[in-house]
């Protein structure tokens, strides 16, 4: 076809061989301090990250996850009806998180690509795209003070690993030149892995250690719309309730026996809303609300009790007025986030999570290619500890924006 056309990469030998270090250097310093333990309990265990801190590509980190509504960097539905020709985008991001409690600080590393996608035009004004991205942690290692059973002096730890991941197929068209519509149908899919040791200190007692692993499938769909009045733009989306299968295998040490048990789990629908406001040319002012009914999420049919309904938002800032490689924009960006989590600590205290963002897209391509980076700092405490997270994020993506 006469309108397509082959994608040549053309970097700089020097600035790709600078790349390829950092990833690099990277990797290495993932394998290394990774092995960093981290021996207390801690809030982060549990989180939903769908749209916070381990996830989302650099871009819209860097926005405080506000997504621009309208293009290619947003994960709503809807999105990718304006691109023009092909998108493919991943990010690498590694987060140290310093927790601190009466006993000290802790800290640990995190290092993982949490997000790839990828996009086309089809014709009759449509695309088709597909992204995967982590959904939820699983990560928790403590040890519990040293405790007595009818005499006997016991020590406990728990260790938890595991993830699940979203992976989503959407189809979007154009509406005339100022809306775009798109459908999706995810896929969440993961496990966890939960070992409990039972230390005696008492030498005549054999310690003990159990496990539970557990495997997780659902499906569900989304839709959203997104409308381009210049210079206002709006994106909405919606995501049905996702329906999951729970399939879990305890298995003990000491008995030799193994348990095989199925559970059903109705993750909650998720409202979306953003705003983009082009004050100047060159500065946009931005805005996303998202809210879920936490207090809707069923276990086997029954309502979890404890939990909250969630509603977070985020602001950023984008000044564009800057100019690089070739005359192209070299956008600064700024911005603000505070979700709340869908559960209390023991002492009933909700807890947030708030922190701050900057970041930048490098042009490093003839015609549409950028290296993201962004910085994020944030901090959650309660009366039980207290948490700051430092994260740095970089993505590379190459595509025609609207």
């Amino acid at each position: 076809m006469k309108d397509m056309r082959i994608f040549r990469i053309n970097l700089n030998s020097q600035l790709f061989a600078s790349i390829l270090f950092f990833f690099l250097f990277s990797f290495i310093s993932c394998v290394n301090l990774s092995r960093l333990h981290l021996n207390a309990q801690s809030i982060f265990s549990f989180s939903e990250i769908g749209e916070s801190i381990l996830c989302g590509d650099a871009r819209m980190s860097a926005l405080g996850y506000v997504e621009i509504p309208g293009t290619f960097s947003s994960n709503l539905c809807g999105s990718i009806a304006f691109l023009k020709k092909t998108g493919i985008d991943f990010t690498y991001s590694g987060v140290r998180l310093e927790m601190m409690d009466e006993e000290g600080k802790n800290i640990m590393h995190y290092y993982c690509i949490p997000y790839i996608k990828a996009a086309t035009t089809l014709p009759l004004d449509l695309a088709v795209g597909f992204n995967i991205k982590k959904v939820m942690d699983f990560n928790a290692n403590f040890v519990t003070s040293p405790d007595s059973v009818n005499g006997i002096s016991i020590q406990k730890r728990f260790l938890k690993k595991g993830q699940l991941s979203l992976g989503s197929i959407e189809i979007a068209k154009t509406l005339g030149n100022t809306a775009g519509l798109g459908f999706s149908f995810n896929v969440l899919f993961g496990s966890s892995d939960e070992l409990w040791i039972t230390n005696f200190l008492d030498t005549l007692y054999i310690d003990t250690k159990d496990s539970l692993n557990s495997y997780y499938f659902g499906y569900s769909y989304s839709l959203g719309i997104v409308f381009d009045f210049h210079p206002i733009n709006f994106v909405f989306g919606y995501s049905f309730p996702l329906s999951c299968e729970k399939e879990t295998r305890s298995l003990s040490y000491f008995r030799k026996d193994t348990t095989e048990i199925e559970d059903e789990l109705i993750f909650p629908s998720l409202y979306s809303c953003g705003f983009n406001l082009s004050v100047r040319e060159d500065l946009n002012f931005l805005i996303t609300l998202r809210y879920r009914s936490w207090s809707n999420f069923k276990y086997n049919g029954t309502k979890k009790e404890g939990f909250l309904d969630v509603l977070s938002y985020s602001v950023g800032l984008e000044y564009s007025g800057i100019k690089g490689y070739k005359k192209r924009g070299f956008p600064l960006r700024f911005g603000y986030f505070s979700k709340p989590w869908y559960f209390k600590n023991s002492y009933n205290e909700r807890i947030v999570d708030n922190g701050v963002t900057i970041g930048t897209s490098i042009p490093v391509l003839k015609k549409a290619g950028f290296l993201d980076l962004a910085f994020v700092a944030g901090r959650r405490k309660t009366r039980e500890l207290e948490e700051r997270f430092y994260s740095f994020h970089i993505g590379f993506n190459f595509y025609e924006r609207w």
